[in-house]
């Protein structure tokens, strides 16, 4: 994953709202519950993770939104 310094977690909150609302709801109900020991570097990087898996295909933001779901209990 190529590194943006320019990101942070409301750019991408941002560009989440061009997929389904699902991708963005489930992204804002993560972000309040991943783990508190995470720096916000690891945060971003995460939440670009996200991203990337969204813009793969057409209906891949549904795989995104399922990323979202699952990530603060792993």
């Amino acid at each position: 994953m190529e590194k943006r310094p320019d990101l942070t977690l409301e750019t991408i909150s941002r560009e989440l709202a061009r997929f389904p609302a699902s991708v963005s709801e489930e992204f804002e109900k993560a972000r309040v519950q991943m783990p508190d020991s995470l720096t916000e570097a690891q945060r971003v990087e995460w939440a670009q993770s996200g991203v990337e898996i969204a813009q793969k295909t057409v209906r891949s933001w549904e795989a995104a939104a399922q990323y979202y779901r699952v990530s603060p209990a792993v």
